[in-house]
């Protein structure tokens, strides 16, 4: 078996060639990928502590809309046709009924009011 000189320098010209861009190349592209694999690692950590952070703020505003609403409906008079007495000033509630007439004229009223006030928006 015969091994050629040529062989045996091309595989040393390979284990040179090899070296070289492990050395010069390889190296660099593994730190620079090994830090994009850290730096992604901070991102999603992150974030996970920001989702954590928008849940416990719901959680709370959550808490905070159910002891309002419990607050109010507690509240909340029973009766509703009962004066309201607001700090110190009692008005008794007026359910006035309004004739067919009379509504025709209120409505006429507050449109012709409205239509003063804002003008013709067409123009």
């Amino acid at each position: 078996m015969d091994i050629n000189c040529t062989l045996l320098l091309q595989g040393f010209h390979f284990f040179i060639a090899y070296s070289i861009f492990r050395w010069l190349l390889f190296k660099p592209v593994m730190a620079a990928v090994e830090s994009d694999r850290a730096g992604e690692m901070l991102l999603l950590g992150a974030i996970a502590r920001r989702k954590g952070a928008i849940i416990k703020v719901q959680q709370d505003v959550m808490q905070l809309w159910l002891r309002f609403h419990t607050s109010i409906r507690s509240n909340i008079p029973s009766d509703l046709h009962q004066e309201i007495n607001y700090l110190g000033i009692t008005a008794p509630l007026d359910n006035q009924e309004f004739s067919s007439p009379e509504q025709e004229r209120l409505i006429e009223s507050c449109a012709k009011s409205i239509i003063e006030k804002v003008g013709d928006v067409r123009k």
